[in-house]
């Protein structure tokens, strides 16, 4: 069986990292199934440590409402329903003054108040309020509206850790942006995008996703391992060929492994014929790889082999720790490495 492993007092360290950063309110970025960890494994694990949730789109808050009915919570992609999320109490984005009336209109309808955060485009060009005339436009609805509740305004900053001069770019505009806001309004003024936390920024709020998995940051932790069990072990000869289609073919005599764990459940196809070091485990008792060669990768098990360690059948053996090792063995960024584990097959444990 493979089991994803949380652990919790490393969530936590990081939590606590990111709050000794800032005195802004923290809202914890739990979309992609929590980068892969677990939505509600890791919203659990906060809901009583973060004043906002936020999360990418209305079927992830739905899922989140499942279990969390109270926590603040916002979708920052695009709300394709208005109607469900003024019911489940989920605040949206709103990018221009058509959607902002077209929520308007569903809140009448509903006799319900709908709690909206304006998204301003400050140069990601994703997403967002990017003219001064549309702002003012929305502004002014905001103002007269007894529907709409103007919760919260904010930007994402896509270049701090690469380009200076585009960040301080980025900023001065979403600072002109909020200069028009009417002083009758104080809506939380909030940013997000990795490395956020080492600029003295004074926003209301600072959006964290990343940060609280225990990357991008040399004093934080990692949060997730993986482990998997092994459920073959045998030796094959020289020219013998492992897996689909001559994967490998082996070059002497070795010892090699099967586990129950494949591309199917978030590993990298290309990881075959690749050697990765350092893949530890959570524990000192446990078994752990130092240097895993990935012979062969199926959909559903890996061919390994199994040199130095001597593994047994039923034996479990973390096999993920590090998503920043292995984007430098396959090129793969971290986000898109960690969000495969939201498909494995298994159980999590929180430590």
């Amino acid at each position: 069986m493979n089991k994803k492993y949380i652990i919790s007092k490393n969530l936590f360290h990081n939590l606590n990292f990111i709050k000794s950063k800032t005195s802004s309110k923290i809202c914890a970025v739990v979309k992609g199934d929590a980068y892969g960890h677990g939505m509600k494994v890791i919203a659990n694990l906060l809901k009583e440590k973060v004043d906002f949730f936020a999360v990418a789109n209305l079927s992830e808050a739905i899922s989140f409402r499942g279990f969390d009915t109270s926590s603040n919570l916002l979708i920052l992609g695009h709300c394709d329903n208005y109607e469900i999320a003024i019911k489940k109490n989920i605040s949206v984005t709103i990018t221009s003054f058509e959607e902002l009336k077209n929520c308007e209109d569903v809140a009448i309808n509903l006799d319900k108040i709908c709690h909206i955060h304006l998204k301003i485009d400050s140069g990601m060009n994703r997403i967002g309020i990017w003219k001064k005339r549309e702002l003012k436009k929305c502004l002014k609805l905001l103002k007269t509206s007894n529907y709409l509740f103007f919760e919260g305004i904010y930007t994402h900053f896509c270049s701090l850790r690469s380009d200076e001069d585009y960040f301080k770019k980025q900023k001065m505009f979403f600072d002109k942006m909020l200069s028009l806001i009417p002083k009758k309004f104080s809506p939380i003024t909030h940013v997000g995008g990795s490395k956020v936390l080492d600029r003295n920024l004074a926003y209301n709020m600072i959006r964290v996703g990343i940060f609280l998995y225990g990357y991008n940051h040399s004093n934080l932790k990692k949060v997730m391992f993986i482990n998997s069990e092994v459920i073959n072990v045998k030796q094959i000869k020289k020219g013998e060929q492992v897996g689909y289609n001559s994967a490998f073919i082996a070059d002497k005599s070795m010892d090699i492994a099967t586990l129950s764990i494949g591309y199917f459940d978030g590993l990298n196809y290309d990881f075959k014929g690749r050697v990765i070091n350092n893949c530890l485990s959570y524990d000192d008792n446990m078994n752990h790889l130092k240097n895993t060669h990935f012979l062969s990768v199926c959909m559903d098990m890996i061919m390994i082999e199994n040199y130095g360690e001597h593994f047994k059948i039923g034996d479990e053996v973390t096999i993920f720790n590090d998503a920043e090792i292995w984007q430098e063995a396959v090129g793969v960024n971290t986000h898109a490495i960690l969000i495969e584990f939201s498909k494995m097959r298994g159980k999590t444990i929180v430590l």
